[in-house]
């Protein structure tokens, strides 16, 4: 039974709401009874210590008990209140509460009391332990993540029924934003019936006067959490109250080495500072945490947040810049290079610093220290970038670089690698205007200051936009830095060769490429991790262009177990998209569909819409082919919606999906408009194998139209661009087109010659046909079987299926004639008859259009001349009517608003005669 002290006591409190969790602490403390009279309850300030208390009177075996707040009693009135109640009384338990101010009188009379009363158990509740002569110290941690969801629950759902439906994330995170202390999470829950558990979260996260409002019955220092805090920092003395404040300037875990280096000066030794760290462990203000790997000490959040709203001002300048310092000491020293595992540990411990860091670099931004700045930002870049952190990356450099003043050569040096960096994160995202001006300053800076490495990386970054971008000079750079490969104290030229191995493969030198990459990724394997993982998925995807499956997926996987060891965002999302792809060119339907979404998830993480739209549009494709026409085109749509920072590849890309799309709908006219335009695109970005499919989706459209000669022509000349580049899966689309088209026309010999070598190759390569591609072969095979010439077919199909491919193209080519070039149409235009198209479609006159491309007025008459021939008009009218109704097409084909204003035209060239995306 629980009976309440004496009338000059504070009563027992009765408490009616429900208990939650803290059942194995209840049940720690009876065991801790059972060899101990005194036991001690510690805690940090709101850990609940007197609620336990008086549960485990409630639940306990010791049925007399009597608790004694003694907070605020001087020493002579808790001396006679605690002999009164024992020697009156006689409780098996005695409670007393709050023993914080009263650690004195305790040591003075508790000995004398147990002695006197050998039946007598005696609970304390107090920050700090006694430590006396059989007392036990149990110190009370926060609850458990679930304990806490519990009573946030309970105590929330009596002012706000409905907070039991609120999403799970924001209830999380705001129980981990409170440490699980209970007496924050009630105070917390107190809120819920003013705001949503989202806004609350979003508030905790730095405010503590939020936590406030609590039961009136309560003591004061129970009214709000920055009340009971104050209420253990007031007994600090002034060298240990600084010493909290200093503290408070880490964001996470730190160690004694951590402390010397950041808070001591010459007031506070270090000596000094290891006594105040002891005096804030023993009056639970520091937790502490003691392993065979060293020592680390942290404040809790709830009091991190307290002091620095309160005691921030103590934070000088030297202060901050020692914190700075060791900031910088961390991200130099953890971004060195070594093995996946070193590297991966050392990306890890930056990652586990991140709000340190975070702190330290906004402060150089804020208080206008930019050179300290750009140091700490120069060494967390290569982070940024790896981690995908792109948008954070962007704007500490933005602010730090915005007023650069290139005086001196080390600072010139400095801020031009750190403009390359920044370049690098805008190429990331992107931005590539902005990372070409990026690049061309930190070019000038370098050589300004004869720094090699600087422009070695400033060229590096400019080749690497210019290849994204189409523009061929890009790969020319790629060759001379890479001629330096035999260099060992140069980086650069090992970076050059992976480059361009992509540079290659972006311009469809497969070859080449996976030469390249090969040499990069064994020279990466000994000192360069993420370099590996790079070279690994780029030899990947060049495999799976050329048909070698197994290599394929065998890179890509090494290269997705590297990246995910090294949290190398980037290389996980387009390892997952070459597996994607991988698998789906197998007929592995819903292995595919789980690699791309994945992939999609990933990439939208990293805010990069570069990294982000071949993810879309393989994941498209796949849902194209599954006849999921709706969601296909709603992914193609948003490659397009993310504009010109796609690249113009993926572009290309999601304006050929919808053409397929709609041509699956025969939507004839649509699909060919943007067939049409995705060759343009191609075209100008350099990206033949690209320009080979958009010509094979017109040719496919022309034979539909009854158009046989035009649609003979476009495959022909799409089989000869995908033989030429090696793309043997993508060379079996074009012989099944082929024999499709000879057999509509009954020529039962060429199209069994054709099918069956695209049989025989599909078979080597173990390809697979997607579901619109099959019914299309199945139709296109009823109907050669149905020849009356059926022995004949047969024979032609097993010769085809059994030669070599190249005896099958020869014999194609000399039975053809020589090819013609598919010369109708929009795509028929040479880039300097589109040019002059768009121009004049926009009402250019000949001397306008020749000003702005610096040719003669009779040279654009000649370019007109062909348009009109290529496209089937006789005046420029009906030009402006044609380009209009192509426009219309288009923008009613991807669902958007004109392609024009949204920047997904192509635009004119500028005058430097660069093609580019207004």
């Amino acid at each position: 039974m629980i009976r309440s002290s004496l009338a000059t006591h504070a009563s027992f409190p009765a408490i009616p709401d429900c208990f939650v969790g803290r059942d194995r602490e209840l049940a720690d403390i009876a065991r801790l009874f059972a060899r101990s009279r005194l036991v001690t309850l510690t805690g940090p300030p709101g850990s609940g210590k007197t609620r336990v208390a008086i549960e485990f009177a409630a639940r306990g075996e010791m049925t007399d008990a009597m608790c004694l707040d003694v907070i605020e009693s001087g020493p002579d009135a808790l001396t006679s209140a605690v002999t009164e109640a024992v020697s009156l009384s006689g409780p098996e338990l005695l409670i007393l509460d709050g023993c914080d101010r009263a650690i004195d009188t305790c040591v003075r009379i508790l000995p004398r009391v147990l002695r006197d009363n050998p039946a007598l158990r005696v609970l304390v509740t107090s920050r700090e332990a006694l430590r006396i002569g059989g007392e036990t110290a149990y110190r009370l941690g926060p609850l458990s993540a679930a304990d806490a969801l519990q009573l946030f629950l309970a105590r929330a759902g009596e002012r706000n029924p409905g907070v039991a439906h609120a999403p799970a994330g924001p209830l999380r995170l705001i129980c981990a934003q409170l440490d699980g202390l209970p007496l924050a999470v009630e105070l917390a829950a107190a809120r819920a019936g003013v705001m949503s558990a989202s806004e609350l979260a979003a508030r905790l996260n730095e405010r503590i006067d939020v936590l406030a409002g609590g039961d009136r019955s309560a003591p004061v220092r129970q009214h709000s959490l920055a009340a009971a805090i104050e209420w253990s920092c007031e007994m600090l003395g002034g060298s240990e109250r600084d010493l909290l404040a200093r503290l408070a300037i880490f964001a996470g875990p730190f160690c004694l080495e951590d402390v010397e280096q950041v808070c001591t000066d010459p007031g506070l030794s270090h000596s000094a500072a290891l006594d105040g760290i002891a005096t804030l462990i023993s009056k639970s203000l520091l937790e502490c945490e003691i392993s065979e790997h060293g020592t680390r000490y942290a404040l809790l959040g709830a009091i991190r947040r307290y002091v620095r709203s309160v005691d921030s001002s103590r934070w000088d300048d030297a202060l901050w810049l020692r914190y700075v310092r060791w900031c910088t000491g961390i991200a130099e020293r953890r971004c060195e290079s070594g093995s996946a595992a070193g590297l991966a540990a050392r990306l890890d411990v930056i990652e586990a610093r991140q709000d340190d860091l975070r702190a330290a670099v906004t402060w150089c931004q804020t208080q206008g220290r930019m050179t300290e700045g750009r140091r700490l930002a120069a060494a967390l870049a290569g982070f940024w970038l790896v981690r995908g952190r792109l948008t954070e990356g962007c704007d500490h450099l933005a602010a730090l670089l915005r007023d650069a003043l290139i005086d001196d050569a080390g600072e010139s040096a400095a801020t031009g690698r750190l403009l390359a960096e920044y370049g690098a994160l805008l190429c990331a995202r992107g931005e590539f205007d902005a990372g070409r001006e990026a690049g061309q300053r930190a070019l000038e800076a370098c050589e300004s200051t004869a720094d090699p490495a600087g422009t070695a990386r400033a060229h590096l970054l400019l080749a690497h936009i210019d290849m994204a971008t189409g523009v061929a000079s890009g790969t020319r750079m790629l060759d001379r830095l890479a001629a330096a490969v035999g260099d060992s104290d140069s980086w650069c030229p090992g970076i050059a060769l992976a480059m361009m191995g992509y540079a290659r493969w972006h311009s469809d030198r497969l070859a080449a490429a996976r030469r390249a990459c090969a040499a990069y990724t064994a020279a990466a394997a000994t000192n360069d991790p993420a370099g590996m993982a790079a070279g690994l998925i780029a030899l990947g995807r060049v495999c799976a262009d050329q048909g070698d499956l197994e290599n394929a997926a065998r890179m890509l996987r090494h290269g997705l177990d590297l990246s995910r060891q090294l949290g190398y965002v980037a290389g996980i999302v387009q390892a997952l998209h070459g597996l994607g792809m991988l698998a789906a060119s197998q007929g592995q339907r819903a292995q595919a569909r789980q690699w791309l979404d994945e992939a999609v998830t990933a990439a939208t993480a990293t805010d990069s819409p570069m990294i982000l739209a071949p993810c879309l549009n393989g994941l498209a494709a796949v849902l194209l082919d599954d006849d999921e026409l709706s969601e296909a085109r709603k992914r193609f749509r948003d490659v397009l919606a993310l504009g010109e920072a796609a690249t113009p590849l993926e572009l290309a890309s999601a304006l050929l999906g919808l053409s397929r799309a709609d041509l699956s709908c025969a939507c004839l006219s649509q699909a060919a408009s943007l067939a049409e335009e995705a060759a343009t695109v191609a075209q100008r970005a350099g990206h033949r194998a690209l320009t080979a499919r958009a010509i094979h989706a017109l040719g496919v459209i022309a034979r539909r139209r009854g158009n046989h000669a035009a649609a003979r022509a476009m495959l022909r000349e799409s089989l000869e661009m995908r033989a030429e580049l090696g793309l043997m899966p993508e060379v079996a689309v074009c012989l099944e087109a082929l024999g499709g088209l000879a057999a509509e026309q009954g020529r039962a010999d060429l199209a069994g010659r054709m099918m069956g070598a695209a049989c025989g190759l599909r078979q080597n390569l173990g390809t697979v046909r997607g579901s619109a591609e099959q019914r299309e072969y199945d139709a296109d095979l009823l109907l050669l079987r149905s020849a009356r010439a059926g022995q004949e077919v047969e024979q032609a199909f097993a010769q085809g299926q059994q030669e070599p491919l190249g005896d099958t193209l020869a014999w194609l080519a000399r039975r053809s004639g020589p090819r013609r070039r598919a010369a109708a149409g929009w795509a028929g235009l040479t880039r300097s008859e589109d040019q002059v198209a768009r121009l004049a479609a926009a009402g250019l006159t000949n001397r306008q259009i020749g000003s702005r491309l610096f040719i003669s007025p009779r040279t654009v008459q000649t370019h007109l001349s062909h348009v009109f021939a290529k496209l089937g008009v006789t005046s420029r009218r009906e030009l402006s009517d044609h380009a209009a109704a192509r426009s219309e097409h288009l923008s009613a084909a991807v669902g958007l608003e004109p392609l024009q204003a949204l920047g997904l035209q192509v635009a004119v060239a500028d005058a430097g005669g660069e093609g580019r995306f207004a």
